[in-house]
């Protein structure tokens, strides 16, 4: 792999934006051009991150074992190759490029998203040695030291097998319409690996006496304090240790929290918080028979310890069929951009097929502007995958990629799809990478990733799959459609998968970089690392006797779970035991378990 520069000799001949899919041969027409080598591979693209400005040939080579492509976007540009790379195939790319910066990436569906993306520098007469693509750095190997859907946890607990018992699936037939990937690019993650330094944990009680909580969040603004969403409709402040009386902001009036899985979901603090008072809130709305709803507010003037309930003005509004599988989880990314997890809208097996429908946000992962100053509730980001629905209409001589890009009826909004129920997401505070946790059907719970900077039109596969699995389970063959988690588990577990975050706290060493699930039904929580490129672990780090509802992180990277005593049998929350906060801690220090 290297790059070239052939310096002007003669007049360049090259047009702008052609595309030559031959053999990489050296031409007159490209003396005074930059010959810049690519290699495509599973799932890199190698190539140099800066290059000189001018007329530039890509001499792009499939390296790898599947089919890829090329393609540049940015200054104006938008050029692909028109017909894909088998294994050992070569083509040239040949475009101008004017100064700034430009996306690279293989086209090909979920590609991007597994890997096949970089920025690329154009500057003057500026060259750099081939970086590969992959973002992620592994775990190092040796260290230095609400319950939402799912089954009604039972008393007894299966003892925890090393790997689950159930059959992986099997690449089939293709559905119509639909990809498939045929392959998994990693080893994925079950429980009864063993995590660098073999870390473990306990849960200290931070307080009681709370009404169903299901989340808890640290504003953005220095104060340390914690607030704690409670189901039937309000938001709890922890200050020093103490549940102060007074809520930050009650809702209970105007939220519908009859059934378990209804009530009010998150609140999300701007991240300017600390100067602009604003905040959002999700919450399924009584009067619109439980649709959910987002609602920006400010604190008020006098008291940073209340809301200013005046302030409300609706961001959007998701009809919900039913009354579970609702999602619900506000997050502001690394981007600036809210993120909302939002499920299929409900009963079970998605009847309404709206994890793979484009056309509904039920079943999302979806990504707004809330900073857009046009009078509008909300802008749509410019990179979102599926922002150009009009279009004009071309029948020849396009690459069969771009026609299968297009979605004339795809909601905006979307940033990935394929979801059953995103009841908790995170971003890791040190590196922004997302991880989406899935509540799964009957069998298994799925932990999904995103590396930061890539994800844009991710399919998660529901419902053709649960984790690495066919849905339904009965059924022996199946694609494995989209990308798949890189952890998972099955029921014999638990039954409720729980988001809780990234260890960026300093008191266990061991744990740092290291993601946290738990597990409602169970109490059991889990530790996820990738601890070499493409292996993931999954190790157990402690079985407690709580009902995981929720979860949140300090500024200070320490992270809190919450916990319920709530089932499925009863209208009323506040005749529930009352509930509880917590913070994980190391095992020594005691607590539970």
């Amino acid at each position: 792999m290297r790059t070239r520069r052939i310096y002007r000799f003669l007049l360049v001949l090259a047009a702008v934006g052609t595309i030559a899919a031959a053999s990489p041969a050296v031409t007159s027409a490209m003396l005074g051009t930059n010959l810049i080598d690519v290699e495509l591979d599973e799932w890199v693209i190698v190539m140099p991150e800066t290059i000189p400005v001018g007329e530039t040939v890509f001499v792009i080579s499939n390296a790898g074992a599947f089919v890829h492509n090329f393609r540049i976007q940015g200054q104006g540009i938008d050029e692909t190759l028109p017909d894909d790379l088998r294994p050992g195939d070569s083509a040239r790319l040949e475009v101008n490029l004017e100064p700034g910066t430009y996306e690279v990436t293989c086209p090909l569906l979920n590609h991007a998203a597994l890997g096949m993306r970089l920025d690329l520098t154009v500057a003057e007469e500026t060259m750099e040695e081939p970086t590969a693509t992959p973002s992620r750095t592994p775990l190092a190997p040796t260290r230095t030291p609400t319950r939402s859907p799912g089954v009604t946890p039972t008393a007894t607990r299966a003892p925890t097998p090393l790997v689950p018992t159930a059959t992986p699936a099997q690449p089939g037939p293709t559905p119509s319409g639909l990809p498939e990937t045929g392959m998994i690019p990693w080893a994925v993650a079950t429980p009864g690996g063993t995590l660098p330094g073999e870390p473990s944990i306990a849960l200290e009680q931070v307080v009681s006496g709370l009404i169903d909580p299901v989340n808890v969040v640290v504003p953005p603004d220095g104060t340390e304090r914690l607030f704690v969403v409670e189901r039937p409709g309000r938001i709890r402040i922890v200050e020093d240790g103490e549940l102060l009386e007074e809520p930050f902001l009650d809702l209970v009036g105007s939220t519908l929290s009859a059934f378990l899985e209804q009530g009010m979901y998150d609140i999300e603090f701007h991240p300017d918080y600390a100067t602009n008072g604003r905040f959002f809130v999700h919450f399924a709305e009584l009067l619109r028979n439980g649709d959910s709803l987002i609602v920006e507010y400010a604190v008020s003037e006098d008291d940073p310890n209340v809301a200013d309930p005046e302030s409300a003005r609706v961001i959007m509004q998701i009809e919900q069929p039913w009354a579970n599988h609702n999602g619900g989880e506000l997050a502001f990314g690394p981007d600036g951009y809210l993120y909302i997890g939002s499920g299929d809208g409900g009963w079970e097996g998605d009847p309404l097929e709206a994890g793979q429908d484009l056309s509904t946000l039920l079943g999302k992962l979806l990504r707004i502007d809330v900073d857009n100053e046009d009078g509008r509730p909300y802008a749509i980001p410019p990179t979102n995958p599926f922002t150009q629905t009009t279009q004009l209409v071309e029948l020849f001589g396009i690459p069969e990629q771009v026609f299968a890009d297009i979605h004339v009826k795809a909601r905006p909004e979307i940033w990935a799809y394929g979801l059953r129920n995103p009841w908790k997401l995170q971003f890791d505070p040190e590196t922004g990478d997302l991880w989406l946790p899935d509540v799964g059907q009957n069998v298994w719970e799925e932990i999904n990733f995103q590396p930061n900077g890539t994800g844009a039109g991710a399919n998660y596969g529901w419902d053709w799959n649960m984790g690495t699995h066919c849905f339904p389970i009965e059924q022996e063959e199946c694609p494995i459609v989209g990308v798949p988690p890189v952890a998972e588990y099955s029921h014999d577990l638990g039954s409720t998968v729980i988001g809780i975050g990234v260890y960026r706290g300093t008191d266990i060493v061991d744990l740092h970089g290291v993601y946290l699930a738990g597990d409602y039904g169970s109490g059991r929580i889990w530790g996820i690392a990738e601890v070499e490129e493409g292996e993931w672990v999954m190790q157990e780090l402690a079985d407690t006797d709580v009902m995981l509802t929720g979860a949140g992180q300090a500024e200070d990277g320490t992270l809190y779970v919450t916990s319920c005593n709530c089932v499925y049998n009863g209208i009323d929350p506040f005749q529930n035991p009352p509930g509880a906060l917590w913070r994980i801690v190391a095992a020594e220090q005691g607590g539970q378990p």
